[in-house]
């Protein structure tokens, strides 16, 4: 009688727990096994970046060799190991968005233009949001950073945080409520 075989890749990460060179050949093993469902995942965040995803993968599949008795020891594997993915993404694009520069308008140095006092205002602005920001529960930062700022839809949120859509929403609008109120006792205290 012919035995059913279901692969889930379970077997590979027990063997990274091992000592031996098993270890190695498990970790070789999971990259090709799983190398197209971390594409895929990762392409969820990073759109037309391959060298980009490819640096995710390699740095997920070291954080995985380095973490391997762990791994070994986690009941769903993959999905620790696509979480872990997610974080690296996540580090990445924020990294790219922090040093992202804006290119220099034509002729911003003449007279009469005021771009530079638009753009001065325009980071005091995004400095007292920032403020703002810093002093929210880490829950409503996170939910406002990742909404806002790198844009990951309301469902993806709820299901990192493991609350519902609805949650999210509230957190959020809450969060906004409060950098406003902030803002604008900020900014009244200046022109009284």
């Amino acid at each position: 009688m012919e035995e059913m075989f279901t692969y889930d890749g379970f077997d590979l990460f027990r063997q990274l727990g091992t000592n031996s060179g098993s270890a190695e050949a498990a970790l070789a093993a999971i990259y090709k096994a799983f190398k197209s469902v971390l594409v895929l995942y990762i392409k969820k965040y990073i759109r037309d970046d391959d060298e980009l995803i490819k640096d995710i993968i390699a740095e997920t599949m070291l954080a995985l060799w380095i973490q391997r008795e762990e791994a070994a020891r986690k009941e769903k594997p993959l999905s620790w190991l696509l979480t872990i993915a997610h974080h690296i993404a996540i580090d990445k694009i924020r990294a790219k968005k922090k040093y992202y520069t804006e290119p220099l308008e034509d002729h911003s140095s003449l007279p009469g233009n005021d771009y530079t006092a638009r753009e001065t205002e325009r980071k005091d602005l995004e400095a007292l949001f920032r403020e703002a920001a810093e002093k929210l529960p880490p829950q409503e930062k996170n939910i406002l950073l990742l909404s806002k700022i790198e844009e990951v839809p309301h469902k993806q949120i709820a299901l990192q945080f493991r609350v519902s859509v609805q949650t999210v929403k509230n957190q959020l609008s809450r969060a906004l409520k409060k950098i406003k109120r902030y803002m604008r006792n900020t900014l009244s205290s200046f022109f009284i």
